[in-house]
């Protein structure tokens, strides 16, 4: 990937963070837990985190994944260790988490159709 296309992706990931983000802000919720059917997206979203980056993702940032399936708490901090493939499967986990959570279908709507 060439450094053009790299900052292109960096920026529409940031742009579709900060939208998502405002709309939660607009509503006035403070999301933290996850409602039952989220939570079911939220596992599937990090196992497949888990399975994509295998052998390429950090162990604590592995660990902090599994913290959060295990109640899919929002407030988990979670460990990225910078410059190592995390911050790739991170933004994709929280892209993803991030679409779960604004749904007012409580799912993915791409796949609710």
């Amino acid at each position: 990937m060439t450094n053009r296309a790299i900052l292109f992706h960096a920026i529409t990931l940031g742009l579709v963070g900060m939208t998502a983000f405002a709309a939660v802000a607009a509503k006035g919720q403070q999301v933290q837990v996850l409602s039952d059917s989220q939570c079911r997206d939220a596992r599937a979203v990090t196992l497949a985190t888990l399975k994509k980056y295998n052998g390429r993702m950090s162990a604590p940032l592995a660990r902090s994944l599994g913290r959060f399936s295990e109640k899919c708490d929002l407030s988990i901090k979670f460990d990225v260790v910078p410059g190592t493939a995390d911050e790739d499967a991170f933004g994709e986990f929280r892209l993803k988490i991030t679409v779960i959570k604004t749904s007012s279908l409580g799912t993915n709507s791409l796949n609710a159709a």
